[in-house]
């Protein structure tokens, strides 16, 4: 979740939900002259939230916009992401950090996190399509994870283009593919729809991506794909998908010889849900360093 305040860490923690803490940063000017006041703001949250029960883990950053790298270059980006990563471990040794990348920017060198992580969706970009969302998280994130942990921070499908049946349809062959890449676990996108995207509906019926920008589209619920990924609708009426991803999530709870000690079930409390298959603590049980399971 971005940057809640510390009474929805609370509100998660009565719920027995777990919560991974996401910042929102400042790509056009992480890692310049800002570094600094950046790190302070950061490192201000972590030590107002790093004691909360719900606090699973840190999320320096969610998919850095082309453009940015495209206009500053890596090196800044990494370099930011590396000094907040070190200066968050420092003050709080005890939660997993990592970043949400995409395939967008996917060869971003980000090995000093404790845990690879990706969003990554059936319908987008083509690179996922052509291989299929199972094979890309095979022959492509697992490589580029290596030793590290890979989890898949968002994942799912929009009803516009799906329609219900196809999403509830998407999302179970998903959770496949993330179990037979080995991933520690999947959040699915999103749990309910919003009113959160600045675009209006499409100029042309059923061409779902070619929208128009609006401001003022938070006021209204119109056809914005990017506002239809919810297991439920907007009015909180569950689709065929909530029932799926139910029973799929049901069924990793079950203890196995897989899990260590066990599979926590989580949920990011406004917006998503899923399941997190590493002790979300391990290092305090003596594990110096996440490993895979396989």
């Amino acid at each position: 979740m971005f940057e809640p305040p510390n009474y929805v860490l609370d509100l998660a923690a009565r719920h027995s939900l777990y919560v991974l803490y996401s910042f929102a940063l400042d790509w056009w000017h992480l890692g310049g002259p800002e570094q600094p006041s950046i790190r302070d703001a950061v490192l201000a949250r972590v030590e107002a939230s790093r004691s909360k029960p719900a606090l699973l883990g840190w999320v320096l950053g969610n998919e850095v916009p082309s453009s940015a790298l495209d206009t500053r270059g890596d090196a800044p980006i990494i370099d930011g992401l590396a000094d907040l990563y070190r200066a968050v471990k420092q003050r709080d040794p005890l939660h997993p950090i990592t970043h949400s990348n995409w395939p967008i920017t996917k060869e971003l060198r980000l090995d000093f996190l404790d845990i690879t992580s990706f969003n990554v969706y059936p319908l987008w970009p083509p690179e996922v399509v052509a291989k299929g969302f199972g094979t890309y998280l095979v022959d492509v994130l697992e490589p580029l994870a290596g030793e590290k942990p890979l989890l898949i921070t968002e994942f799912g499908a929009n009803t516009l283009e799906a329609g219900s049946d196809g999403q509830s349809r998407l999302l179970e062959d998903a959770w496949r593919g993330l179990r037979r890449a080995h991933t520690i676990g999947g959040i699915v996108f999103e749990f309910a729809d919003e009113w959160w995207k600045n675009y209006d509906n499409p100029k042309r019926a059923g061409d779902w991506w070619d929208r128009t920008p609006a401001s003022d589209d938070e006021s209204r619920h119109d056809e914005d794909p990017e506002e239809y990924y919810g297991l439920m609708t907007a009015e909180r009426q569950p689709r065929a998908a909530f029932r799926s991803v139910q029973a799929m999530f049901a069924a990793d709870l079950q203890p196995t010889s897989r899990t260590i000690p066990g599979i926590i079930a989580m949920a990011l409390v406004a917006s998503a849900a899923g399941t997190w298959t590493w002790a979300a603590w391990r290092r305090r049980h003596g594990s110096d360093r996440p490993g895979r399971q396989r």
